[in-house]
């Protein structure tokens, strides 16, 4: 039985006897009815009773890497700097000069510096020598003033903010299919404030062994994570936080872990309160461990 063109597309757009093909909202071509009809039948001989088949694009392309996230996000990057480690860091308010990042990024350190991105006439300066060279004029004293060793967070309270900087707002709790893109400083690279786009994979909780036992619910991601990157902000398509960067896992391809935002929002409810350590959630514990690294990252390694 012959498929019929006409009967299988009857709602296409049309323009002087031919269909318009759409990307998007705009035409991008026509399909002429007479052209197709005269030699239907010569294709139809030869493919038989293949229907013909035109595909047409109408819906919005979905988001994918998208530079002005990036934008968005950068002015609320930091690159927070120990004795002994190198991490990232969200700026959470302006007002209150507050910084997020990981507990495993500042150790047992009462005082840590902070960096935020300087622009040089409005493009941001990204080699990381250019601010290992002036660190000494762009790196802020910051204080430890609250930590979480269980959900791996720690809040930083700086002594001034530069101009430029903004914070970035909390989000609602993703879901997995939802696009993430995060921002960090991989010790790896030779730049800094470096972004990458990815997928969420799952949000549960999970359970980490090791010397400083992690409890949490995390969200597992695409995005590949490295060195460097923790407590870096990721955030959803409107450039709201969902989650900081936390760790990856060697044994597998593409599965890097983030600190959810319900735990970040809950951290800062307690640390408001006055308590600057969390209660453990309820979360079993796993056979995994954390590996600490000199870049200030904590990675998941294989089991043993």
């Amino acid at each position: 039985m012959k498929t019929s063109f006409l009967t299988n597309f009857p709602n296409l757009g049309r323009e002087a006897g031919c269909v318009c093909l759409f990307a998007g909202k705009r035409p991008v071509g026509t399909f002429d009815f007479a052209s197709f009809r005269a030699s239907r039948g010569i294709l139809d001989r030869f493919f038989g009773f293949v229907p013909f088949l035109l595909v047409v694009v109408t819906a919005a392309i979905p988001c994918r890497a998208n530079s002005g996230v990036y934008q968005k996000t950068l002015p609320g990057t930091a690159w927070i700097l120990t004795s002994e480690t190198m991490g990232s860091g969200v700026l959470l308010s302006v007002r209150d000069r507050l910084v997020l990042t990981n507990q495993h990024v500042v150790g047992d350190e009462s005082e840590v510096r902070v960096v935020f991105p300087f622009y040089d006439k409005g493009r941001c300066r990204a080699e990381r020598q250019y601010y290992v060279n002036h660190l000494e004029n762009l790196a802020i004293l910051g204080k430890v003033v609250a930590r979480d060793a269980e959900r791996d967070l720690a809040l930083v309270r700086v002594t001034s903010l530069p101009k430029h900087v903004h914070e970035i707002e909390l989000g609602k709790p993703v879901q997995p299919g939802d696009d993430v893109h995060s921002v960090g400083n991989p010790g790896a690279s030779d730049a800094l404030w470096i972004y990458t786009y990815g997928k969420v994979r799952s949000v549960y909780y999970k359970a980490f062994r090791g010397p400083t036992p992690h409890r949490m619910e995390v969200v597992e991601m695409t995005s590949p994570i490295n060195r460097g990157d923790s407590g870096g902000p990721i955030v959803n398509n409107r450039g709201q936080l969902v989650a900081i960067s936390q760790s990856y896992l060697v044994a597998g391809r593409l599965v890097s872990y983030g600190v959810n935002v319900s735990e970040i929002s809950w951290f800062l409810s307690k640390a408001r309160r006055g308590s600057s350590t969390a209660c453990s959630s309820s979360a079993p514990p796993t056979e995994m461990t954390h590996a600490k690294l000199a870049a200030g990252f904590r990675v998941v390694p294989a089991n043993d």
